[in-house]
């Protein structure tokens, strides 16, 4: 089994800290998103905040397929998309965002 391998324990909880340090940074992120929605949730830093996000989302992703060639477990692949889904869904709500900027200011313009 996986515990029998040397350096296993290490590895996992290595591992372990990289993601979950990763994903409390994508936390602090979506609370600062969170905190501009009562007020105006279409600014530009939203949209940056959402790309770090899908950003780190990624390279969590990348992780997860990186520990596959290693240690391969059916939980292992399915963060592993998960997490590839996440940061493509944080892309596209960048794009958004983004977008729904230029036109509110746009719009901010002509009247």
């Amino acid at each position: 089994m996986y515990s029998l391998r040397t350096g296993y324990r290490q590895f996992i909880l290595g591992f372990t800290m990289i993601v979950g340090f990763a994903s409390v940074l994508a936390l602090f992120e979506m609370i600062l998103i969170m905190r501009s929605v009562p007020t105006e949730p279409f600014i530009k830093r939203n949209g940056k905040a959402l790309k770090r996000i899908g950003v780190i989302a990624m390279a969590i992703a990348i992780l997860f397929f990186a520990k596959c060639g290693l240690y391969v477990t059916f939980l292992t692949l399915v963060c592993g998309f998960i997490f590839l889904l996440g940061s493509l869904f944080a892309f596209t709500l960048a794009e958004l965002f983004t977008r729904a900027v230029e036109f509110r200011e746009e719009n901010d313009l002509t009247i």
